[in-house]
């Protein structure tokens, strides 16, 4: 924070409750709306007037595209799966990353001890998505459908209602629950879908089915809350069950949820957050490039990912280097307004790429970051210490930037999203 907002803070920090209505209303908007949401949940209890502002969702709108502005508001967040011999074994861990378009070099994450020290959240759930620096939470039981909403700003967290009843041990069915977070930008609401695959351990009697529903935060209270969406029960998501890189199946973007469909291979199905229905997309065209990883019958499933790039749904996919030696690059579908998808391009990548191999590189996420730059997370094993690496290619620009994070565990998986900072 710079000296000039230390020293609003601290001014508004310590006037006399009385004496906020001295200044003028948007003078105190205006301040309070540039400063950390850290800083204003303590704030909260300057005065009534100070915590309805706060708490109300046109400030929070403000707040929020005042950090779209501020680099230093934006961070990475980085979800490792460690491997069953670690002490934290089974179960993931989690850093962030401050960055900058002019970073460079080596950066050694910060580790969040105290999201891998909650046993509520450590030890029973995993990343589904995350929008606007807040992040959903899905459960690794198969018995329950528990969600958890969590902002990294201000390190607060609110369980959600089941809408299900939680299965027994003793039964013969299992659930799988996932969660998928959204925004409507009319509301200024935040609402999450959730689809429950239910299915019969039995191998001989296997059957399976699907339900959808909808929870809007800050409104709905009791599990009667949850709406349920008679929809195809077709539709499923890629999960931490069915895909180890299902953190890029999905992405949110202007109030559309768009996840591959692990029923249907290829498919995308958009989810509404406003209208709250589903529509199926067709896959683009088979790649007229060839060697691209996930072409012919298997392309665009959960080997490609979903991307925001110029506010429009997008595909990418990566070359295969196996079929053109030296050379490696990412291919990019765009989903235009007359939902048709463009032609792809190819965008050449600085280093080599191998990807869904045991190479001592891979393409670990697909993502893009607020200012629109598409980002991969490569890991590299340099004798037997795992390295990662964060690609971003501008398209303005034109050009790749890189660079690398040292972290302490050997791993496999890795998801990345980028956080940013919101006080709701």
């Amino acid at each position: 924070m710079s000296s000039s907002k230390k020293a609003s803070a601290s001014a508004i920090a310590f006037l006399p409750q009385g004496a906020l209505p001295i200044l003028p209303e948007e003078i105190i908007v205006l301040i309070l709306s540039k400063l950390p949401a850290k800083s204003l949940v303590r704030f909260k209890c300057v005065s009534k007037f100070v915590c309805s502002l706060i708490v109300d969702h046109s400030f929070a709108d403000l707040h929020r595209n005042w950090s779209l502005t501020l680099p230093s508001r934006i961070r990475i967040l980085i979800s490792l799966p460690t491997a069953m011999g670690h002490p934290c074994g089974g179960y993931h861990l989690y850093f962030t990353i401050n960055y900058s378009e002019e970073n460079q070099g080596m950066f050694y994450p910060n580790r969040l001890r105290y999201m891998n020290e909650d046993p509520k959240l450590y030890k029973k759930f995993y990343i589904s998505s995350s929008v606007n620096g807040l992040i959903c939470f899905c459960p690794y039981s198969l018995l329950k459908d528990s969600i958890v909403i969590h902002n990294l700003s201000t390190r607060q967290y609110i369980s959600l209602p089941r809408s299900c009843r939680r299965v027994s041990r003793s039964e013969s069915i299992r659930m799988q629950a996932f969660g998928l977070l959204g925004f409507d930008s009319i509301s200024k609401r935040y609402k999450v879908l959730k689809s429950v695959l239910y299915y019969t351990k039995r191998p001989s009697r296997l059957r399976r089915w699907v339900k959808h529903y909808v929870f809007t935060l800050g409104v709905d209270e009791s599990w009667r809350s949850w709406r349920e969406i008679h929809s195809s029960s077709t539709y499923y998501p890629y999960t931490f069950y069915n895909n180890h890189f299902y953190s890029h199946t999905n992405v949110h973007i202007d109030g559309v949820i768009y996840f591959l469909n692990s029923y249907n291979k290829g498919e995308i199905v958009a989810f509404d957050v406003r209208s709250e229905n589903f529509q199926a997309i067709p896959p683009p065209p088979p790649s007229t490039i060839p060697g691209l990883v996930g072409e012919g019958e298997q392309g665009h499933s959960g080997r490609s990912g979903l991307v925001e790039v110029d506010g429009r749904l997008a595909i990418v996919d990566l070359l295969n280097d196996h079929d053109h030696p030296g050379c490696y690059g990412i291919a990019i579908w765009i989903l235009e307004e007359s939902m048709v998808w463009k032609n792809q391009y190819l965008i050449i990548t600085p280093i080599p790429l191998e990807k869904f191999d045991e190479s001592s590189k891979r393409v670990l996420c697909v993502a893009t970051n607020h200012v629109g730059e598409i980002t991969l997370l490569v890991k590299h094993l340099v004798r037997q210490r795992s390295t990662i690496s964060i690609l971003f290619y501008n398209f303005r620009k034109k050009n790749w930037r890189k660079f690398d994070i040292r972290l302490p565990w050997y791993f496999q998986y890795a998801a990345m999203y980028f956080v940013l900072d919101n006080v709701f």
